[in-house]
């Protein structure tokens, strides 16, 4: 399985790097929105980890983008901003899953196997 992250903060994208290897994901990264959407056109990931607040192309105009291209993708949506959640929700945008940050890995095992059920055996 291939998972996608996109945020511009790399101490960030690390954490979930090594989060995901550990758990046997193939793991994509972009720094931005431009580079996650040509990514996206290059392979497509089985998991979007989306950071809300990033320049050029914001985490919700990437959703949108995702939405538009790829329904069928889960993203989590990720942000220290917990107010974004009930924006996200606003604009639905098709099914998304929240993780506020400092991440919760706790948390973000719980949101993979709502998302993968099948892999509820192999998550610890």
């Amino acid at each position: 399985m291939k998972v996608l992250i996109v945020d511009d903060d790399i101490s960030v994208r690390s954490l979930f790097r090594e989060f995901f290897k550990m758990k046997g994901f193939e793991v994509l990264e972009a720094q931005d929105g431009h580079e996650a959407m040509r990514k996206l056109h290059e392979t497509e990931p089985d998991l979007i980890i989306l950071d809300m607040k990033m320049g050029r192309m914001s985490g919700l105009e990437v959703l949108e983008k995702i939405r538009e291209l790829f329904p069928h993708i889960p993203v989590i949506v990720c942000t220290a901003y917990k107010h974004l959640r009930m924006d996200v929700d606003l604009v639905s945008l098709g099914k998304a899953y929240f993780l506020t940050k400092p991440v919760d890995f706790t948390e973000l095992n719980k949101l993979l196997i709502e998302i993968f059920p099948m892999m509820a055996l192999n998550i610890t």
